[in-house]
């Protein structure tokens, strides 16, 4: 058996398991879908734990970001559930205009950290997570002639 994160892992028998089931649904209307296990990555490494893991012992794999989805698809019962929300960070490089951004990051939370060095992405501010956007200079867009200086965004868990 592969080894999973300690402490943030939670197995349908195990205390805390519907506490982490619950916190992966945006509203109240939790599914009645069971996850075998739960694994709430931090890093890459716990990733690859989760993703042996469920390997190792013939469980498909789901995965949430931390984003909303109103159906809770990412609930599946018998599944081993890979919850990146906790994956958060964003670093950017503003002069390269370049990010890496964790899959659990919100869309309102990088548009304040792109804002902080002047630049944007044009999306909606809702708590939605980040996949890959464009981004823009905030001082050279809707300016005559100009569509901004382009800024490639990433998912990366690292």
């Amino acid at each position: 058996m592969s080894a999973l994160p300690a402490g943030r892992h939670f197995f349908r028998r195990d205390d805390g398991y519907e506490a982490a089931r619950r916190g992966t649904v945006w509203h109240q209307r939790v599914p009645e879908r069971y996850p075998e296990v739960i694994v709430q990555a931090a890093d890459a490494g716990d990733i690859i734990a989760g993703l042996r893991y469920a390997k190792a012992n013939g469980h498909k794999v789901s995965i949430v970001s931390g984003g909303h989805s109103f159906a809770a698809s990412h609930l599946r019962d018998g599944a081993l559930l890979l919850d990146v929300s906790r994956i958060d960070h964003a670093n950017i490089d503003a002069e390269k205009g370049l990010a890496a951004v964790g899959p659990g990051k919100g869309g309102s939370l990088l548009m304040a950290d792109l804002q902080e060095q002047g630049l944007f992405f044009p999306a909606a501010t809702a708590k939605v997570s980040v996949s890959a956007v464009i981004c823009c200079r905030a001082d050279t867009a809707g300016t005559a002639g100009s569509t901004g200086r382009p800024a490639r965004v990433s998912s990366a868990s690292t």
